[in-house]
């Protein structure tokens, strides 16, 4: 079932020139705009302290997650889809291990502080 659903979310891959750049292009610079989104949210208007404990909460909790995926990955080997010849490559390939996925991570640890920071009381506006 993993590589079934591995390769279904990869068979456009190759296929589209177009969508093969925009996706290459959210890999490399996705999780850099989001921390930078976070790091502009220090000087909002509106509700400045709650923003500031969000944006604080989102650091920690990337950092956090991060150092996390790190300790992880000294027990879980687990091979990349593309070595283990279920996917079509369109970037370089990495030398670490697939999972825990550090992007994933990063964007789960900051859009998650954000939703915690609104769900237990926070409130700002746009």
């Amino acid at each position: 079932m993993d590589a079934t659903l591995t390769h279904w979310i990869n068979a456009a891959a190759g296929l589209h020139p177009v969508l093969d750049k925009a996706m290459t292009g959210a890999s490399q610079i996705g999780v850099p705009l989001m921390v930078l989104a976070v790091v502009v949210q220090w000087w909002a208007k509106a509700d400045r302290y709650h923003v500031r404990h969000a944006a604080l909460s989102a650091g920690l909790a990337f950092l956090l997650g991060l150092a996390i995926n790190q300790f992880i990955l000294l027990f879980v080997h687990r091979i990349r889809p593309y070595d283990a010849g279920v996917t079509h490559l369109l970037i370089a390939p990495s030398t670490d291990w697939s999972f825990p996925s550090d992007h994933g991570t990063a964007s789960v640890a900051i859009v998650a502080a954000f939703a915690m920071q609104l769900c237990l009381g926070g409130r700002w506006h746009s």
